[in-house]
């Protein structure tokens, strides 16, 4: 049987997807995000087939113009979203990603826990679902789960766009990191806890985090190779 999200795992990516920095009147804008991609509610990239759904009369490149030219009149120009619209919008999304993931546990020949299905959905919906056919495959395949989940802060590198327009390509990024910290804790532990939320104590929950993950590991006669040299926050570009 097909799996679904968990509302563990619904809020997980609530919690790092957020509605973006345009809400108005409870009403929800679209906004370029780090990696300059024009994005509306929940993390929902907005393509240009689409686009008549949010824009009125603009194509993707010419509200991304807009929007870093004049962002009064690109607001003017959008057709925003109430927060039930939003939601919607995002359960649509869930169906699509949950059946990416589906898909390849099925061509794989592999079943997972719920914890592990969600943080899959989750990098999936956050990375596309191609971050999950190499290592991640292999490992699940040959039956170390426990491997395939400590790969995933491997995934914190993107092309971070600045705002005086030039562009940091595949670097790693902080809150990139922080989301993979946190699907590795909810696959281990079925427990949502965003690590890093609070700038202020980012250090200490990190600490906690893999100080946590070396315990499990220890308890299963396992060693954590966290966090990887890309992980550090000394490295971290953006």
């Amino acid at each position: 049987m097909a799996q679904e999200l968990s509302l563990n795992g619904q809020n997980l990516l609530k919690e790092f997807e957020s509605l973006g920095p345009n809400v108005r009147n409870d009403l929800i804008y679209p906004y370029i995000c780090i990696a300059g991609q024009l994005t509306v509610a929940w993390g929902h990239v907005i393509r240009d087939f689409e686009a008549h759904k949010f824009l009125d009369g603009l194509s993707v490149k010419e509200a991304k113009v807009l929007y870093k030219g004049n962002r009064e009149a690109f607001f003017k120009k959008c057709k925003p979203l109430t927060r039930a619209q939003a939601d919607a919008l995002l359960r649509e999304d869930l169906k699509d990603y949950c059946g990416y993931v589906n898909e390849r546990l099925k061509r794989w020949n592999v079943k997972v826990a719920q914890p592990l299905f969600d943080a899959l959905v989750s990098l999936a919906y956050n990375g596309g679902p191609g971050f999950l056919d190499g290592t991640i495959k292999t490992r699940l395949i040959a039956g170390d789960t426990d491997g395939a989940i400590l790969w995933f802060p491997m995934f914190c590198l993107a092309d971070v766009h600045r705002k005086d327009g030039t562009v940091m390509r595949n670097v790693p990024v902080t809150g990139l990191t922080l989301r993979r910290y946190s699907e590795v804790w909810l696959a281990l532990t079925n427990q949502v806890w965003r690590i890093g939320k609070v700038r202020a104590t980012r250090d200490k929950d990190i600490e906690k985090f893999l100080s946590e993950v070396r315990r499990i590991m220890k308890m299963r006669g396992k060693e954590s190779p966290l966090p990887y040299p890309r992980n550090e926050m000394k490295n971290q570009a953006a």
